[in-house]
């Protein structure tokens, strides 16, 4: 079990399967969304999937949408996505035990989208900390109630 001491209280980073399987279920929870733009953009010749691809149309550019939500989704709930709320998982300032905030999710999820493979790789470090975990300063551990608050 790794730990991290920040300010005098003691962490328990989370290992590399649990995070691998919080960014899995993040992941699937957004395949329904493109499958569903997908399918209303190449079959609308039916009226009532014309008006559903209007009505869900939020956006032309609904990849945006998609890629905006990778990269603040850990800056929300406490540090937590929807994937590490179900792996029980949270990201924090290294620094202060601070949860992670919108602005710190964006400097550690867009080196993922630049050098995924690479990045990927530097959480099999002692601190588990990705690149862009070192950049933002922070890391991923397992939440104790005190911690969510």
């Amino acid at each position: 079990m790794n730990t991290i001491d920040i300010q005098g209280t003691t962490y328990e980073l989370a290992d590399r399967w649990t995070r691998f399987t919080g960014v899995l279920v993040d992941s699937l929870i957004l395949i329904p969304v493109a499958l569903v733009h997908v399918v209303l953009d190449n079959y609308s010749e039916n009226v009532w999937l014309d008006a559903l691809h209007s009505f869900l149309s939020f956006s032309e550019h609904w990849e945006v949408a998609l890629v905006i939500y990778f990269l603040i989704k850990d800056g929300f709930f406490n540090g937590q996505s929807v994937g590490k709320i179900i792996v029980k998982t949270q990201v924090i300032n290294s620094r202060t035990g601070a949860s992670c905030t919108a602005g710190e999710s964006i400097v550690r999820n867009l080196p993922l989208y630049l050098f995924a493979a690479i990045d990927l790789l530097f959480i099999f470090n002692e601190s588990h900390q990705r690149i862009g975990d070192k950049i933002a300063k922070t890391v991923v551990i397992k939440p104790t109630p005190r911690s969510l608050q």
